[in-house]
């Protein structure tokens, strides 16, 4: 065991977790010696740890890296404390052959300046985050360490390679940017579905993870639309009628974006954003709606999909049943002005929501100043009302605790 790179180690983590590191104070530096830091010195059965032990501390010494000292009822037999030298920083970290953490915020800052404005509007948020915690020396956002700049690159990377109007197997995208099919899953993905369920505008509460991936265009598989209820799709002169696939069907979305509407008999179409309340819909007798499960996808085929369904049969309601928060709230804007089609809301009002609040999750007070700027935007004029009361009483509801 090299007992010099140990001791320094400690006493640099504890250093970079200091209130001195990050300028607030002066206090000294110390490590206590202790059995739960160093159980070996503490054994009897094992004169030479300690014996080493005091021989790095005394060579530490020499290079002032540290000062020492005894217990003042066993001295020169047990040491008490470790007191790192400040005065001579710089070459305690050559020592143990460490990059500094100013030098890992250096280059961390520098990778945030340099993407920001090549990422997604959504990670503004996130940007700022990073270089609050930058500035203040805190923990970063979303669990990164600061030793993490090529994971932070490599997210960055894969999040400007994207679109969220398309959709992408993520093994695809992984192989095209990485050269390694599983690379996004086994480096990349825990990060990113936290950095999704943080700070993306459209996540809710209770997403799944890959509902999250949706948000920014990744799936686990082919892309697929979920849909049951009474259509006939025709596709290279073939009918394809969901009549027969109960209680659902996944269409390929590449069919989907290629196929015609050949019959619609429904008298209205719901989009809807949970799967569960989904798959309970579909499992009813169900021979006037057609339900489409949206997930965290909201994509141009989806958009351009429901544009089809409307000019088929422009008299029959369109509606989307969501959460009601401020994710559900942005999906359903998406979706009417991205598909064109006059969308109402489906149990997403007042009437639903004084029933059921009660049932719902509390916001906090950061939540409810992102949902109180929706007030100012006529693009959400039809949920108004209901945002105004959400403030009162502080509660939002996801779709799941609605019944059917």
């Amino acid at each position: 065991m090299n007992y010099k790179h140990k001791i320094i180690n400690y006493l640099l983590d504890r250093y970079e977790h200091s209130a001195n590191y990050r300028g607030t104070s002066k206090r000294s530096v110390i490590l206590k010696v202790n059995s739960k830091l160093f159980p070996s010195y503490w054994d009897d059965s094992s004169p030479d740890f300690r014996n080493s032990f005091h021989l790095a501390l005394k060579e530490l010494t020499a290079q002032n890296a540290i000062s020492y000292s005894w217990n003042k009822h066993a001295i020169g037999i047990e040491v008490d404390k470790i007191t790192l030298s400040l005065s001579n920083i710089e070459n305690v970290y050559k020592i143990v052959d460490r990059t500094p953490k100013s030098s890992l915020e250096d280059q961390l800052r520098s990778a945030v300046n340099q993407w920001h404005h090549k990422l997604p509007l959504w990670c503004n948020e996130f940007i700022e985050a990073m270089r609050a915690a930058l500035d203040s020396k805190t923990t970063l956002p979303i669990g990164l360490k600061y030793e993490s700049i090529e994971l932070l690159l490599d997210i960055f990377k894969l999040l400007t390679s994207l679109n969220s109007n398309d959709v992408i197997p993520k093994r695809v995208i992984s192989s095209k940017l990485f050269g390694d099919s599983k690379y996004i899953e086994n480096n990349l993905e825990q990060k990113l579905i936290k950095l999704l369920r943080k700070f993306h505008p459209l996540t809710n509460f209770n997403n799944e993870n890959e509902e999250l991936l949706g948000l920014v265009g990744i799936s686990s598989n082919a892309d697929h639309i979920f849909l049951s209820g009474p259509l006939t799709l025709k596709y290279l002169g073939n009918l394809l009628n969901l009549d027969f696939f109960k209680p659902d069907v996944g269409v390929p979305s590449s069919l989907i974006a290629e196929a015609d509407i050949y019959e619609l008999r429904a008298k209205r179409v719901l989009t809807i954003e949970n799967k569960t309340t989904f798959y309970l819909l579909a499992s009813k007798e169900n021979t006037d709606t057609l339900l489409i499960y949206l997930g965290g996808f909201h994509n141009q085929v989806r958009q351009k999909f429901l544009a089809k369904l409307w000019a088929s049969a422009p008299n029959i309601e369109f509606a989307h049943w969501g959460d009601i928060d401020l994710g559900g709230f942005k999906i359903f804007q998406l979706l009417s002005t991205g598909s064109g089609v006059p969308i109402v809301p489906y149990k997403m009002d007042l009437e639903t929501y004084h029933t059921f609040y009660t049932h719902g999750q509390e916001m906090t007070h950061e939540y409810m100043s992102k949902l109180k700027l929706l007030l100012n935007s006529e693009e959400y004029l039809v949920f108004h009302s209901l945002i105004r009361e959400m403030l009162v009483k502080r509660f939002r509801l996801e779709q799941e605790v609605i019944p059917l």
